[in-house]
């Protein structure tokens, strides 16, 4: 059976150019059995990241895959979903890796570590995940004083479903499939030191603070 793929795409302002790259890469898969969500939240921050994920993952099968692609950002090749659907029809849960910036320079995405929730962060672009694992994430995990999380999203949702899903069904992809828009990027544009990162530590303090996830055996 063909597992069901969903690319969910979340952004703020995204540049033209950045959004036409991002489009042009879906349009291209070798995949065609694909729905895609774009969301262009109303507010900087991304403060509706977590509740279009939750709007649409909610009315989803457990067994969908979801694919993480955010709008300033694309694919960096056609086969990219092919190869991400290839591993979760061969047992995965989830996936993550390997990304490079848009300037050529490689990413961090690397294997985890037996911690997820205190190792370091490696799980990065490209990220995917079935619907079940993120249906089972507790919504107060995904909240700061009553609001959306608006910092350490991918840390998030990442961790939980790396924890739920044990060594045997996360994967690393160490080839590059996905391209990310430094140029764009809020985090890296603010610089150490601004209130935006003093935001984002706190966040990434609170997810890993968090209670961890039981591994679980069905979704």
């Amino acid at each position: 059976m063909t597992l069901p793929l969903v690319v969910i795409s979340t952004g703020y302002e995204t540049p033209p150019a950045a959004r036409c790259q991002h489009d042009a890469s879906l349009l291209t898969q070798t995949v065609k059995s694909i729905d895609c969500v774009g969301h262009e939240a109303a507010a900087p921050g991304l403060l509706a990241h977590f509740q279009i994920l939750t709007d649409v993952i909610s009315k989803l099968t457990p067994e969908t895959i979801i694919v993480s692609v955010d709008l300033d950002d694309w694919l960096s090749t056609p086969t990219a979903l092919e190869r991400v659907r290839a591993e979760h029809e061969a047992g995965a849960w989830m996936t993550w890796g390997s990304f490079r910036f848009a300037d050529g320079r490689m990413g961090f995405a690397r294997e985890v570590g037996p911690n997820p929730r205190r190792d370091p962060w490696t799980m990065s672009h490209l990220k995917t995940y079935r619907a079940g694992l993120f249906q089972r994430i507790r919504p107060e995990d995904l909240r700061l004083d009553g609001d959306w999380l608006p910092h350490a999203r991918d840390l998030a949702v990442m961790i939980p479903c790396a924890e739920m899903c044990g060594p045997a069904r996360r994967r690393f992809i160490p080839d590059v499939l996905y391209e990310y828009n430094l140029a764009s990027s809020s985090e890296f544009s603010a610089g150490p030191g601004s209130g935006f990162w003093a935001l984002e530590q706190r966040c990434v303090e609170y997810v890993r603070s968090r209670a961890p996830y039981e591994q679980i055996d069905l979704l």
